[in-house]
């Protein structure tokens, strides 16, 4: 009988959502929602692939740091389960509930989260792309895959590569972990893979909150797009997959959708010509829609556009 590699994966993802402390088949949901949103927003096949397959692989690697997370927390399972569980953003409630697992090591061990977080917290988020990349290459996933789960060290400091995997917290005003990337960082399966990590976790329930109702989390995803943290076309096709209507996307400066597709190729540097082909207009349709948002955004040249959508 043959195996497929989608059956790895899933059960892979399966053991991988215990060892990583989150609910059971979260990956499985995940990865469901992920591939239903790229659909939604028309990626091309190659991403829509590489979007499944990081969505499935996004977590292998989180046991990586297992025996330093338990020499320092001790408990791996259950320092994972809290990072999972807790919100930082929320330190009030962080700081009381992280470390509850040893009363008489609490502060301590809030203490020592502190001060590694911004060293070994970064070789360990490291750490779990290298061993994601590793395996998703043994396992013969496509080049695409690979290149969303790897990973650079440049100037002693962590840089992905343009990737999906490593991007699922990431958040477009840069508020995401863990490398605080930011707008234009984020290709469409990051955003895509970003929104449908954040409608999952809203729809689960925590030991601080129960899950919220779909309408709930629906209001809460486009709220967290409207303020800029998530790609507005992104959480709309999440709030439409889950089954509602899907709400009208609200850009800065009253942008059209279409002069937000060409604001962002010409961040990118692209030509009125080379922005017209990606996008199968005319040159002369790209220059009246950057004349547009030049006077909706009082900007007057394409580096200013540029900086705008930064």
């Amino acid at each position: 009988m043959r195996i497929r590699l989608t059956e790895v994966l899933s059960a892979l993802s399966l053991t991988t959502d215990l060892g990583a402390g989150v609910p059971f088949e979260k990956g499985l949901r995940t990865c469901v929602v992920a591939s239903a949103f790229g659909s939604a927003v028309s990626l091309p096949l190659d991403e829509q692939r590489s979007v499944f397959h990081a969505a499935l692989l996004r977590s292998i690697g989180c046991t990586a740091h297992a025996p330093e997370n338990a020499a320092m927390f001790g408990d791996d399972m259950r320092f994972q389960r809290a990072l999972k569980e807790l919100d930082p953003a929320d330190w009030e409630t962080f700081s009381v509930r992280f470390g509850e697992w040893d009363k008489a090591r609490q502060q301590e061990l809030l203490g020592v989260l502190v001060e590694e977080t911004p060293t070994t917290g970064v070789y360990a988020a490291r750490s779990g792309c290298e061993v994601s990349a590793a395996l998703g290459a043994r396992l013969g996933i496509e080049p695409g895959a690979i290149s969303a789960l790897g990973h650079v060290l440049s100037a002693g400091m962590v840089r992905a590569f343009p990737m999906v995997a490593a991007a699922h917290h990431e958040r477009l005003d840069g508020s995401g972990y863990h490398r605080n990337a930011r707008g234009l960082e984020l290709d469409p399966a990051a955003r895509v893979l970003a929104a449908a990590d954040e409608f999952a976790a809203m729809t689960e329930s925590r030991p601080y909150r129960p899950a919220l109702a779909v309408a709930d989390a629906a209001r809460e995803l486009f709220s967290g797009a409207s303020a800029g943290k998530l790609d507005p076309g992104a959480a709309a096709a999440v709030i439409e997959a889950a089954g509602l209507p899907r709400p009208q996307a609200s850009w800065p400066s009253e942008l059209t959708g279409r002069e937000v597709d060409v604001l962002r190729l010409c961040a990118r540097g692209m030509t009125n010509r080379e922005i017209a082909e990606a996008l199968v207009v005319s040159a002369r349709t790209v220059q009246h829609h950057l004349a547009s948002i030049y006077d909706k955004t009082g900007r007057r040249t394409r580096a200013g556009a540029a900086v705008f959508a930064v």
